[in-house]
């Protein structure tokens, strides 16, 4: 019998590749069941406590819960709130601190409505002691008569120089338009006299940085898209949109920076609800000084409703009209308030401040020179540095007599 040949274990390179692809993967699949069991095991059961100290770490934790809890119950039942705008002004204090080490001129933006409460006492101090140049800008002048934000005019170009601004409303993205005439309608106002402040500091150094501050809606963005010709910040009729800081080439001898908005201090409730956001702001409070301040009348003509004789009467008058209603028919009262917060921000409620009689009421520059050991002669060149630079301007006193009531 023929004995048999030996059959050969050589296999194809193919055959080979194959099976060690195979074993390949199937170690990795080992692998990774193997890490996960590792990880099982050290974790534990959800929610497991294995030893007496994270017994006493749980405990602590839920025993300070149950305090937050109790204290916050309190302060909604004595009808307080907790007040976190001191840490926004710390967080965005940092960024004016940053504008004004940029900048060679700050611009800060102030609400005609109420000049002294959108004015920031703290940025003034830190841009006079890094002896920087300060220009207020009379923004939204198209809010308040004439008179009202003449006499505001004057009264603040005793302390730094002042220019009237009005942003445009207009809505397109691109080539917003500019007016020089005494109607003040979609097309900002005040652009030219702003810009040839702004080019007259461009002649000793050649080139100039703007930093642009102030409160949250005031319109600082708006302004920078105002003399920029389109919309290059974003803005709404919200305050606090802007969160960090922008650069913006205006031309080739001015650069733009739009700081975030700070809360220093709040001088009544109308004051505070210009600039805060709805949940920063005291409904009651608010409603209860439009009703007063403003009038009964005048706020039926505005809404169109019968004559209010209370607050409740008013904001359920409102609440019926635009069917803000809750479960059972009953008026949004909450809701009828942040409508008229909203109306109030922007512009659809007039309101206005008085020229306090006695300066003593605002701190002046010359006070605040002192206090930072600055020399007080500086404070005397603020008139004579405005005049130099609006020279070329029209003059303000005759722009009041051609100026229609608003």
């Amino acid at each position: 019998m023929k004995e048999k040949k030996r059959l050969s274990k050589r296999t194809t390179t193919k055959t080979r590749e194959n099976l060690r692809k195979k074993a390949a993967s199937a170690d990795k699949v080992q692998r990774r069941r193997e890490r996960k069991q590792e990880k099982r095991e050290t974790t534990g059961a959800f929610n497991a406590v294995k030893t007496e100290e994270d017994k006493m770490t749980l405990r602590q934790i839920r025993e300070n819960a149950e305090i937050r809890l109790k204290l916050y119950n309190e302060a909604q039942k004595n009808g307080l709130k907790q007040d976190t705008q001191d840490d926004i002004s710390r967080r965005y204090i940092k960024e004016i601190y940053k504008v004004v080490a940029e900048s060679d001129v700050i611009l800060q933006v102030l609400d005609a409505r109420d000049p002294i409460g959108s004015r920031a006492p703290e940025v003034e101090k830190i841009v006079h002691s890094q002896e920087k140049k300060l220009v207020y800008i009379l923004n939204k002048i198209d809010l308040v008569d004439r008179e009202n934000w003449g006499s505001w005019l004057a009264y603040l170009r005793n302390y730094a120089p002042t220019v009237p601004f009005k942003a445009s409303t207009q809505s397109q993205r691109t080539k917003l338009g500019h007016t020089e005439k005494t109607e003040l309608k979609a097309e900002a106002f005040g652009v030219k006299d702003l810009m040839n402040l702004l080019n007259n500091y461009c002649r000793s150094g050649g080139s100039v940085t703007v930093g642009i501050v102030g409160c949250p809606n005031v319109g600082k963005s708006s302004l920078i898209n105002s003399l920029k010709r389109e919309k290059s910040c974003e803005v709404k009729n919200t305050p606090g949109v802007t969160k960090i800081l922008q650069q913006i080439v205006l031309n080739g001898s001015i650069r733009l920076i739009d700081s975030p908005g700070v809360i220093y201090n709040k001088c009544n409730p109308v004051s505070a609800a210009l600039r805060a956001s709805t949940s920063e702001v005291n409904l009651e409070e608010v409603v209860s000084f439009i009703f007063n301040r403003v009038g009964r009348k005048e706020l039926a003509i505005l809404y169109g409703i019968a004559e209010p004789q209370t607050e409740d009467e008013l904001l359920i008058s409102l609440a019926v009209k635009w069917g803000r209603l809750t479960s059972g028919g009953i008026p949004d009262k909450r809701t009828a308030g942040f409508m008229i917060l909203r109306d109030l921000q922007i512009g659809r409620i007039r309101f206005s401040t008085k020229v306090p009689i006695e300066c003593a009421e605002l701190p002046s520059a010359s006070d605040e020179l002192i206090n930072l050991n600055i020399n007080q002669s500086k404070f005397g060149q603020y008139k004579k540095e405005e005049n130099s630079l609006l020279d070329s301007t029209e003059n303000i006193e005759n722009m009041y007599e051609a100026m229609p009531d608003l």
